[in-house]
């Protein structure tokens, strides 16, 4: 994916330096890529365990432009911002609220009818019918879910997008 970026030496300590990706040039790419982004976009729902370099391949015949759909996205971690596999959104839930059955059993968010955020107290003050809670569960399945659903580059201008940024990156 890094490929065609620029490298620098790093300075990791005082006597060593790693060579690395230069990130310098990340401005100069988001203000490329604004162009291409207005251009063509389309709807994606991400399936149970995709990566971007699957979706790459999948809708490219490559999967070196997983970056791309990041980037479309502004997705920055693939551990915060891109929507965890079942398998993997299990173990979080696990790691982060101690059980499945916590988790599902613990409210995390009261709300009105208008779906404002409530406390507890003026939660139970209101009518069954104007009322609605959130269990922690609940509240990241949702999370999760809205993870998936993505902005997609057309390929003609995926092409023209990694056309201009060899031209600027000076490859």
């Amino acid at each position: 994916m890094f490929n065609i970026f620029p490298r620098i030496n790093y300075q990791i300590d005082t006597y060593d330096t790693i060579k690395s990706v230069d990130l310098n040039v990340s401005g100069k790419i988001k203000d490329a890529f604004s162009k291409y982004k207005l251009a063509s976009l389309r709807p994606y729902y991400i399936a149970d365990g995709e990566s971007p370099d699957r979706v790459s391949y999948k809708l490219y015949g490559t999967p070196k432009f997983g970056y791309l759909i990041m980037m479309s996205n502004n997705i920055y971690s693939l551990y915060d911002d891109w929507p965890k596999s079942s398998s993997a959104f299990r173990k979080y839930i696990i790691e982060k609220y101690g059980s499945i059955t916590y988790a599902t059993n613990t409210d995390k968010f009261f709300y009105t009818g208008d779906k404002l955020v409530i406390s507890e107290e003026s939660y139970l003050e209101l009518s069954d019918s104007n009322k609605y809670k959130e269990t922690i569960m609940e509240y990241e399945r949702r999370i999760n879910g809205e993870k998936s659903f993505i902005r997609i580059l057309d390929y003609k201008y995926v092409i023209q997008f990694e056309t201009g940024l060899q031209e600027l990156l000076g490859n």
